[in-house]
């Protein structure tokens, strides 16, 4: 009996030991939102001190800096401070990722902390360059989209004061909806602040220990926190959003109201909503009562007179003056079984590719309504299957408009691989001729990125080329696996078989992964392409990715395939992920290998060519264009 007694105390003394880990002290309510500029304000001096758990070290001998943060919160806020001991305050590009900054993320926690693919990351970094001010806020990550997206809403700013440096945080429950602490009991939150050290070297310090915290993957960790009771001394405060942000015309929606008054008080809340263009659809007056303790409550919202459309609903207090809004998508009855069918009685009326492609975004509306989550607006869906209507409802007349379109659009063919439907991106010449051959213009994602915006950059090509953007089979795999290369060949292929491609003159093209994946792609087929253009690249960026196994291209035995080919390169000499001095060096190695190249460089932070660098670009592969 002793035994199982010892036994049990182990077994329960670990429990609460991983609990304490993970379940942190609650985070403190304010009745007002502190000011933000890099200071702690004097009577938030009481707000528990937090330590990190982890400091990770780029370089061993990086100084040891001690940096500590409070959290607490307001009705409209989530309030950080994070605090280092010492005096210099270090602004690089990217600051939340390569110093100074601080990386926040918000998830849906779930039953036994098990990993959440609902979740926020959010970037902030002191910035003063009017260039990089969008890197002070910015949404990074909603789920597992990578958004990169300033906040507007949102408040940041860091300070040296009393020779420590203060980095002061205001964030926007409205730009992280639907987390509001008033409507959850906890919150997955996850915090990583990242201190300059020198000239390259960073210290990082986290709340629980996540490399990857700024990586594209499709769950996150986090701890658990919970929030305390709001407490008003003065006033009347509530927080509102939609019980659902999508929905068919026969739900019911209702307004969801969390607030909390001083002493028992009532307002008027008046609830809008507008038509996407501005009109008001319909309008209703909510008595809304409020007591010392936080209470929820439902309102329910008519829209079954609406129409399937998108539409923004407002609501505004009368005597207190408090206001918000979300979207609203009210979706078509859809019945994608059915349209199947319709697709398969089509084949005799369109091509190969044209069936292909109508499949493709036809299992892309299903599966973005099967992952379709209350919270999120549809416009995305809704629109999509608008355009997929208009597609089908034209082959049903007899009209191929995806054979016949011109500008941009995602195709999509059937792999010899595995017999799934792959997509890429093309964008076909204003002014098309079946009659005339045109150069192909194979241009490769970044990391993080898809081929659906690659061609959108208006600096792609001369409009005389016909433009292609493989996925390659992943956002993430440098082109160098997961069947990318496959992949690519088969896009080409697809891409002759239905378009009159010039198979002579077919140039290859990638920026910063997709660069490394250019020179990758040319030396599996060095016959198949006649020049190549390099935008921040990494020749060595699969190995430094995935571990050793992959070409690099830095090394000068791997270059004697671009003997003849001509080479155009871009590289910022700012440019965090590849060196400007090696890609000096790398240049020179091609030129040796008998490349012909063209080099260019500005202190650009890995954005868009200039003007200047971007002529030079055209001028380069004007040499290749269609006569």
């Amino acid at each position: 009996m002793k035994r199982i007694i010892t036994t049990l105390f182990c077994i329960f003394s670990m429990f609460f030991s991983l609990m304490a880990q993970t379940n942190l002290p609650e985070i403190t309510f304010l009745e007002t939102p502190p000011e933000v500029d890099g200071v702690l304000d004097n009577n938030l001096s009481n707000l528990p001190v937090r330590e990190f758990v982890k400091v990770d070290k780029s370089d061993k001998t990086n100084p040891d800096i001690k940096a500590t943060y409070r959290l607490a919160y307001t009705r409209d806020y989530l309030y950080v401070y994070v605090e280092a001991e010492t005096d210099k305050l270090c602004m690089r590009d990217l600051g939340y990722q390569n110093g100074d900054g601080i990386t926040l993320l918000l998830a849906n926690p779930k039953p036994n902390q098990v990993a959440s693919e609902e979740f926020y990351v959010l970037g902030f970094s002191p910035q003063q360059q009017s260039d990089k001010l969008w890197q002070k806020q910015v949404l990074v990550y909603k789920n597992d989209d990578l958004v990169v997206a300033a906040l507007r809403k949102s408040h940041f700013e860091a300070k040296i004061a009393n020779g420590k440096v203060g980095y002061e945080l205001l964030l926007s429950w409205e730009e992280v909806h639907p987390c509001h602490p008033w409507f959850v009991k906890s919150m997955g939150i996850n915090l990583c602040f990242i201190k300059g050290i020198g000239d390259k070297q960073v210290n990082e310090y986290y709340m629980k220990f996540d490399k990857n915290i700024l990586a594209e993957q499709p769950k996150h960790e986090y701890a658990t926190i919970g929030f305390q009771a709001p407490k008003l001394q003065n006033g009347f405060q509530w927080f509102a959003m939609l019980s659902q942000n999508n929905a068919l015309k026969l739900d019911t929606v209702s307004l969801q109201i969390a607030g909390v008054a001083a002493k028992n008080d009532t307002d008027d809340v008046s609830v809008y909503i507008h038509y996407g263009e501005g009109e008001r659809a319909s309008a209703r007056m909510i008595s809304l009562a409020l007591g010392a303790e936080l209470s929820r409550q439902q309102f329910p919202i008519r829209i079954q007179e609406l129409q399937a459309a998108g539409y923004l609903v407002k609501w505004f207090g009368n005597k207190y003056p408090q206001h918000g809004e979300n979207g609203l998508t009210i979706l078509p009855q859809t019945d994608l079984v059915r349209i199947a069918s319709q697709v398969e009685k089509l084949r005799s009326k369109l091509a190969d590719g044209s069936i292909s492609t109508l499949k493709f975004h036809l299992k892309s509306l299903a599966e973005t309504k099967s992952q379709l989550k209350r919270y999120e607006t549809a416009a995305f869906f809704r629109l999509n299957y608008t355009f997929f209507i208009e597609l089908l409802d034209a082959a049903i007349k007899g009209r191929d408009v995806i054979a016949e379109k011109q500008g941009q659009q995602r195709r999509a063919f059937v792999s010899a691989i595995d017999s799934t439907l792959q997509p890429y991106s093309i964008k076909i010449p204003y002014g098309f001729k079946t009659t005339k051959n045109y150069p192909m213009l194979v241009f490769l994602h970044n990391n993080g990125e898809d081929d659906k915006n690659v061609l959108k950059s208006g600096n792609r090509s001369n409009g005389s080329f016909i433009e292609v953007a493989p996925f390659g089979r992943g956002t993430d795999n440098c082109f160098a696996k997961d069947s990318a290369q496959t992949d690519i060949m088969e896009v080409i292929g697809d891409v002759k078989k239905n378009y009159p491609v010039d198979s002579s003159n077919i140039i290859l093209a990638g920026y910063a992964m997709g660069a490394y994946g250019a020179l990758h792609t040319f030396a599996q087929n060095p016959k198949l392409y006649k020049a190549i253009a390099l935008f921040s690249g990494n020749p060595d960026l699969a190995n430094k990715t995935f571990g050793k196994g992959y070409t690099d291209f830095a090394d000068a035995k791997n270059l004697k395939i671009f003997k003849n080919i001509p080479v155009f390169i871009y590289h910022d000499k700012n440019n965090t992920s590849y060196a400007y001095a090696s890609i000096l060096e790398f240049v020179e190695k091609l030129k040796t290998a008998g490349a012909k190249v063209d080099f260019y460089s500005d202190d650009n932070v890995q954005g868009d060519l200039n003007q200047f660098i971007n002529s030079k670009y055209m001028e380069w592969l004007n040499k290749f264009s269609a006569k």
